[in-house]
């Protein structure tokens, strides 16, 4: 049984907090309280699935951390969709192992049946998701057995803070954004490939460091915009960026015994890359290499998510610096000046259009390099300004639907071979014109319509 307290103070108000490091055997569940201010139970299938799939991709693992549970006494301030899932989750693997199988965890498995039998399910929607959530455990019970079973029970933890004051309790609870206002999309992610990192090397560091010296609203741009081109080049909506959508920057785990093929490429250049960097010869010659990345590949978890994270850090300050770097004169450069300072660019319409606009930009250049700029860069042009003069209002959502559409640039982006694939492609001109004070617009798009697609 692991219980390892590892913090023990008073906060101001003379309340003792204690944090602990309790793994499920340890955990009390028979004295768990949901107080009635607790939101419903909102996990679903989804939820569930991936809780499965990390348990069994950790299975081997010492430990595994499940996340934070905070109490006041007994009752649960945060922790209670984790906890109620563990309850669901142990209750049926109880049935699939009957018996003397799981006779030496009889305590718990008593604790949990107390725990379960005094939780009330009257909301809808809480019972509509616990009945689903049970039949989705057990279609996976073919994926259930004994180490698994006690993998689950004494090698996962939860960090549990037991606070003594219920204003303390929900002022940390508050704190971990985990009531009304949640944990930033990018947050989850750190803490989910830091978990996949086993040991951490000085690259590790490195690129950790980066990331913190970023500001969260440069965190949250960055990841819109791969967000966006991951998605709209695949014909998918990315209006926002939520926790709901952080599993499209999960890839593959280095601790999964299961080497699929189709991410074997992947596997190859992570392990050339860090035999390659590590060689003592690199002592000598200095000729490290980088990961080459590309937002079309399945992410490596962990380490390499970060050092991703950094490599598109510095491609997206690259972008951004493009208008005041590009050579002087040029039609890339031309086209960029016009977009930024047009009469009505600082509207919210504008906006939108010209953030597709780099977003697509970014994505061709991590395809293929600054190759032909400045003959493909009027093509993007053509094809994002089009939606702007078309629209007397452009709003997000005109926005998703232009990017995702089958015919979007996005998807010929990540279709071709060569930059002249994007070059040769005939863009339908825009012959109906109602956004307003778009005048330079207008002009620029017919001189590049006329160049560069009805030659």
């Amino acid at each position: 049984m692991i219980n390892r307290s590892y913090d023990l103070k008073e906060d101001s108000a003379g309340q003792l907090e204690a944090v602990e490091i309790c793994n499920i055997n340890a955990l009390p569940f028979d004295k768990f309280i949901i107080p009635p201010y607790q939101r419903p139970y909102k996990w679903t299938t989804k939820h569930v699935n991936q809780l499965i799939s990390d348990l069994l991709t950790f299975s081997t693992q010492r430990h595994y951390r499940l996340g934070t549970l905070v109490l006041h006494n007994n009752e649960i301030v945060d922790g209670q969709q984790r906890i109620i899932t563990l309850a669901l989750l142990i209750r049926v693997m109880c049935d699939v192992l009957k018996g003397e199988k799981i006779k030496a965890y009889a305590k718990i498995i008593e604790k949990i049946s107390t725990f379960s039998k005094q939780v009330s399910f009257s909301n809808r929607h809480t019972l509509h998701n616990v009945v689903e959530n049970v039949h989705t455990i057990e279609r996976r019970m073919g994926s259930f057995d004994l180490p698994l079973f006690d993998f689950l029970l004494t090698k996962c933890e939860f960090v549990v803070v037991r606070l003594g004051s219920i204003s303390e309790a929900f002022q940390f609870f508050d704190s971990q954004n985990a009531r009304g206002k949640d944990l930033a999309p990018h947050d989850l992610l750190k803490a989910y490939h830091l978990r996949e990192i086993s040991s951490l090397t000085a690259e590790d560091s490195q690129n950790i460091d980066e990331w913190q010296n970023q500001s969260t609203a440069s965190l949250r741009g960055l990841f819109l915009t791969l967000f966006r081109a991951k998605r709209w080049s695949h014909r998918k909506g990315a209006r926002v960026f939520t926790k709901d959508h952080t599993d499209v920057f999960k890839g593959i785990s280095l601790n999964d015994e299961k080497r699929y093929p189709f991410y074997q490429k992947e596997i190859i250049a992570h392990q050339f890359t860090e035999m390659y960097n590590h060689d003592p010869v690199r002592m000598i010659d200095q000729h490290a290499i980088s990961y080459p990345f590309n937002l079309n590949d399945q992410i490596v978890n962990g380490g390499r998510f970060f050092d991703m994270i950094r490599h598109y850090m510095k491609l997206h300050e690259r972008i951004r610096r493009y208008r005041s770097t590009l050579p002087e004169g040029s039609v890339a450069q031309d086209i960029l000046n016009l977009i930024a300072t047009y009469d009505g660019a600082e509207r919210t319409g504008d906006w939108y259009v010209r953030s597709m606009f780099y977003t697509l930009l970014l994505y061709y250049v991590d395809r293929f390099g600054e190759e032909e700029l400045d003959k493909v860069v009027p093509q993007f042009f053509i094809w994002a300004y089009k939606l702007r003069l078309r629209l007397t209002s452009v709003r997000l959502a005109s926005m998703d639907n232009h990017a995702s559409s089958a015919e979007s640039m996005f998807v010929h982006v990540c279709e071709a071979r060569t930059p002249y694939d994007l070059i040769n492609i005939n863009i339908e001109g825009e012959s109906t014109v109602r956004c307003s004070r778009c005048k330079e617009v207008k002009e620029k798009f017919k001189t590049y319509n006329k160049l560069y697609v009805n030659d």
